[in-house]
């Protein structure tokens, strides 16, 4: 009986846990792709990183003397290319979070924008696409980098 007892037990374990971890795996091995990415970028451009971050929706990295943002969508496709764009940064360069909200929904959009330039805004968080993301988690990482850049 204990036996028996045992062998479901470890049994019920390994249904619950196998996924979970297979789960963390996946992530881990993607999560290192995309830095492997990034890190072969500055190898080529001759780049030094001091600050990376890598969200759900983007990878953004800063050079270790704060002249050049490093950005990249991260597509659905998980290994396709990754684009890399370098965003020069001057001393006078304003960075600023731009958020949309609404009454029933909260905050919809989040995206940082740099005021003196025709570049795209990078976007942390938009509730059309980004479904089961928490937003409030987006905007801190946006204020952190807003915090970096500025």
């Amino acid at each position: 009986m204990d036996t028996t007892t045992t062998l479901l037990g470890i049994g019920f374990f390994l249904l619950f846990m196998l996924p979970i971890l297979w789960i963390v795996l996946k992530q881990s091995n993607h999560t290192n792709y995309l830095k492997n990415s990034l890190k072969n970028f500055g190898t080529t451009e001759n780049l030094e990183f001091s600050e990376i971050e890598i969200t759900h929706r983007a990878i953004l990295a800063m050079t270790a003397n704060k002249d050049v943002l490093v950005f990249a969508t991260i597509a659905n496709d998980k290994k396709s290319n990754i684009d890399f764009q370098k965003i020069p940064i001057n001393k006078h360069a304003k960075f600023t979070i731009e958020t949309t909200q609404t009454k029933g929904d909260g905050i919809t959009y989040i995206a940082l924008k740099k005021h003196d330039d025709k570049q795209e805004p990078i976007v942390f968080y938009d509730d059309d696409t980004d479904l089961g993301t928490d937003a409030l988690t987006c905007l801190q990482v946006a204020k952190k980098w807003e915090k970096l850049l500025n």
